[in-house]
């Protein structure tokens, strides 16, 4: 019987498994998939649906999927769209393919996910072949891993699992100063930096609010460093930038 902290392997039909016994189970199963251009997240009833095989490029207002050659499904950053239309309150989340625009790192939110979790897959793809390296963090993932097709984790695979979730650390395209963003921004609502930005458009409330006021109403910052504020603004603002220039300017 599997114990909560125990390890498995799955391969695709495993995973294909274990969204069938979700969906079964009258869960509903969120997740990426490719839509008009972007992967995207939604409903899903199968496994198939996930994005095998694409990638993508992202800058700040530029995004493009891409072919990738080894049919991985998660290898992707963050889409158009946030986790939050479908999680409340956020949950951890794992990732090994960090984007050009991606700073969880410096956030303190990322890559990888100690708790808050079922069942957290990490998807390895190497000369062993494509497969799902799989941690228990409850009972009730527990129980759902004994209903699958799975094996005994190998120490290999578990060894390439958490390398590159800690190789994920160094690809991180952004990363915001070493500051105490919460207490920057409460001392730079009259910065000359907004004479610019804010002169364009409602970035400086945005901006404050999301890593300034957001901790006094919640007790926590309101940006993850999933970088999508960058890659979706319109004409490539970015946020790493704009606190980057805020804490120069507070130091001179």
């Amino acid at each position: 019987m599997t114990t909560i902290g125990a390890t498995a392997v799955v391969d695709r039909q495993g995973l294909q498994a274990l969204v069938a016994a979700l969906v079964a189970g009258g869960r509903t199963v969120v997740g990426p998939t490719v839509r008009d251009g972007a992967i995207v997240l939604a409903e899903l009833d199968s496994a198939e649906q996930l994005p095998y095989g694409w990638g993508v490029e992202l800058e700040a207002g530029h995004y493009r999927l891409r072919r990738r050659e080894d049919g991985a499904a998660f290898a992707h950053s963050a889409g158009p769209q946030s986790w939050k239309n479908f999680l409340h309150p956020q949950r951890e989340k794992l990732c090994t393919e960090p984007g050009a625009t991606c700073f969880c790192v410096s956030m303190g939110t990322g890559p990888g996910a100690d708790s808050g979790f079922d069942l957290a897959l990490t998807e390895v793809v190497d000369d062993a072949g494509h497969r799902f390296y799989v941690r228990v963090g409850s009972e009730e993932g527990a129980t759902l891993l004994d209903a699958l097709p799975s094996r005994e984790a190998d120490g290999t695979t578990a060894n390439v699992a958490r390398a590159v979730v800690a190789g994920a650390v160094d690809k991180m395209g952004r990363s915001m100063p070493p500051v105490d963003l919460h207490a920057l921004m409460g001392a730079s609502l009259e910065a000359e930096r907004w004479d610019d930005v804010a002169s364009r458009c409602r970035y400086r409330q945005w901006l404050t609010h999301k890593l300034g006021t957001w901790h006094d109403q919640f007790n926590s910052s309101g940006c993850v460093g999933c970088g999508r504020c960058i890659v979706w603004c319109p004409v490539g603002i970015d946020i790493t930038e704009e606190v980057t220039a805020l804490k120069e300017e507070a130091e001179r």
